[in-house]
């Protein structure tokens, strides 16, 4: 009887353990290389038949515990490589898996070719890369936290397209993954990205990236990344379908021997943003180089802090501090905004800037000094604020100016400006003219002027007064916009017209121009004018026009224009009358000549 049941014990202690036998057997098999290699055969014929294409695997060995290594992996569609990786391991850990963690010990990834064509939606992914390994620990999807110890891509060029197709995706996303990167490198690596229609072109290129101590926390939208350097780098911003032009193209840019130095950098869910330029240096294709941009950043949603920003080109340099509160822009609402510039700007910039704006011959003739700027403006859109602005280009001019406006937005807008410009070798600027202003219009070099300017609701008033060698212009003019009302009164004091009015053999002016109305449009009988103006003294050629005065009148269309001239060779007056309006004039003129001295003007032309 014991016998028997010693028997039935062993049966039932084989059967019990048959499955377990099994399993292990089946375990221990799959390590096995052999096995592997029929395993991966029968599953490259499965999917290759299943998704419609040829998928190849050259080999694949299983290490215990997972420490799996594939080699040589392709797929292939219509004749189109999808996939061609020449190596891929994963090494990770058993126990952590069995408690909802993944501890990756290792991923490697080798010359790797990859073609997404239209297996990503709206998106087009193609590109290689040739080195790409990762280590993470503490991988808890239950959680969804993950720990990225060591990060690495090497030799990577990868092009992405948008289409224009894209759908908006309307379904909320509910993960909430917290991902801390402790290092993560990229060398070597290109991407670009085109947007639908090839519209726009955005290209990265990175030398060396280094990326230290990054949290990135999607479910409270929270990022921060403690430093980020990248060197010898570049960005290109690419238009394809605006035309090129020359110099500083903002439709067309490349920036090469980019180097970056990323202090600090922080990003909340409220919209805060923190940064730390430690120092950025760069240079675009058209010639212009900065050698150094430091400073720090914050931005919230209420407004802008740049304290101490600091740029600096082989031949520039520009300090400035800004702060800028957003509600400051919209009136009634408070708020200040502040700025202050002190630069100095260098000629083989401007050229680099402006090269596209003027001709090479003008860019040539500007200084070797550079340009220097100073500016001070503070308020809001209730009032702001130009204490300061102050502009010189030596050896061309300069100018100096401030003023203030007050509810710009508002019928009850006022403002106040002064300006003073002093110049001397203008040749640089009047070439920037138009050849065919430039035939009959010229600007004196030493001119000097300065004015004011008020303004309070739809009234203008203007003071000017201009110094040209050897003579001056004094002027005075309001202007009502509400009821088109204006009035100017002018005097000249030998001013050189001649100077300003090239092929005219004029000499220097003195007289004066009275003129005021009603009505901006002439022609209309609405209209009104009084127009009083003398001539003092002014020649032309070797003909004095000296003692000529002029009255006009204008109402309800009706002209009437007196005229008078006494000087030594003419002793006349006469009548200008007739009526103006839209489809036309009719005039009449008389004239009463009192005395002609010929004698005079036979002299004239014999001199």
């Amino acid at each position: 009887m014991k016998k028997k049941n010693r028997r039935l014990i062993r049966w039932a202690a084989a059967i019990l353990v048959s499955p377990i036998a099994l399993f292990l057997l089946l375990a221990l098999l799959i390590y096995l290389p052999p096995v592997q290699n029929f395993v991966v055969q029968k599953a490259t014929e499965v999917l290759s038949e299943r998704m419609g294409m040829d998928i190849r695997i050259g080999k694949v060995r299983l290490a215990f515990p997972l420490d799996l290594a594939i080699h040589h992996t392709l797929a292939i569609e219509a004749g189109d490589t999808l996939l061609d990786a020449r190596s891929l391991r994963l090494n990770v850990q058993m126990l952590p898996l069995l408690k909802g963690r993944a501890e990756v010990d290792g991923v490697e990834l080798y010359d790797v070719k990859l073609d997404t064509r239209s297996y990503l939606p709206d998106t087009h992914l193609k590109g290689h890369a040739g080195e790409l390994t990762a280590e993470a620990h503490s991988i808890d999807w239950k959680n969804e936290r993950v720990r990225l110890d060591r990060f690495r891509l090497k030799d990577a060029r990868f092009t992405v397209a948008l289409s224009d197709t894209a759908q908006k995706d309307t379904v909320p996303s509910t993960a909430q993954w917290v991902v801390q990167v402790v290092q993560a490198d990229i060398e070597r690596s290109r991407i670009q990205l085109h947007m639908p229609g090839d519209s726009m072109r955005v290209g990265v290129l990175i030398g060396a990236a280094a990326l230290r101590d990054g949290c990135f926390d999607t479910g409270r939208g929270d990022y921060a990344v403690r430093s980020l350097l990248m060197r010898h780098s570049g960005i290109s911003y690419d238009l394809p379908l605006q035309p090129e032009a020359a110099g500083l193209d903002p439709n067309h840019l490349a920036f090469t021997e980019l180097n970056l130095k990323l202090d600090t950098l922080h990003y909340t869910q409220q919209g805060v943003l923190t940064a730390g330029l430690g120092g950025l240096s760069l240079k675009e294709k058209s010639g212009l180089a900065v050698s150094r941009l430091q400073g720090s950043v914050y931005m919230d949603s209420t407004r802008l802090r740049l304290p101490a920003l600091n740029l600096r080109t082989p031949y520039s340099r520009v300090d400035a501090s800004v702060s800028f509160d957003f509600k400051a822009l919209r009136a009634g609402q408070g708020g200040h905004c502040h700025l202050d510039v002190d630069a100095s700007i260098g000629r083989e910039d401007l050229r680099c800037i402006a090269s596209g704006l003027a001709a090479p011959a003008c860019l040539n003739l500007l200084p070797a000094q550079p340009l220097t700027l100073k500016a001070q403006a503070e308020g809001n859109m209730d009032h702001l604020r130009l204490p300061q602005l102050s502009l010189h280009l030596p050896g061309m001019a300069r100018l100096e100016a401030k003023g203030y406006v007050t509810q710009p937005m508002s019928e009850r807008r006022s403002g106040h400006l002064e300006a003073d410009l002093r110049t001397q070798n203008l040749t640089a600027l009047k070439s920037l003219m138009p050849a065919s202003l430039r035939q009959t219009i010229d600007i004196p070099n030493g001119l000097a002027a300065r004015g004011t300017a008020d303004f309070q609701a739809d009234g203008y008033k203007a003071q000017l007064r201009v110094q040209a060698p050897g003579g001056t212009l004094q002027a005075k003019a309001t202007l009502n916009l509400r009821g088109e009302s204006y009035r100017l009164a002018a005097q000249a004091t030998h001013f050189p017209i001649h100077r300003f009015v090239k092929g005219m053999p004029l000499s220097p002016f003195t007289g004066q121009l009275r003129i005021s109305g009603q009505g901006l449009d002439v022609l209309s009988p609405r209209s009104s004018l009084t127009a009083d103006a003398r001539i003092d003294q002014l020649a032309y050629s070797t003909y004095s026009l000296n003692g000529t005065s002029l009255q006009a009148r204008l109402r309800g269309g009706k002209l009437q224009a007196d005229f008078a001239a006494n000087n030594n060779w003419i002793e006349a007056s006469g009548q200008l009358a007739g009526l103006l309006d839209s489809k036309g004039y009719d005039l009449q003129l008389r004239t009463d000549v009192a005395a002609l001295h010929l004698h005079e003007l036979d002299a004239a032309r014999d001199t």
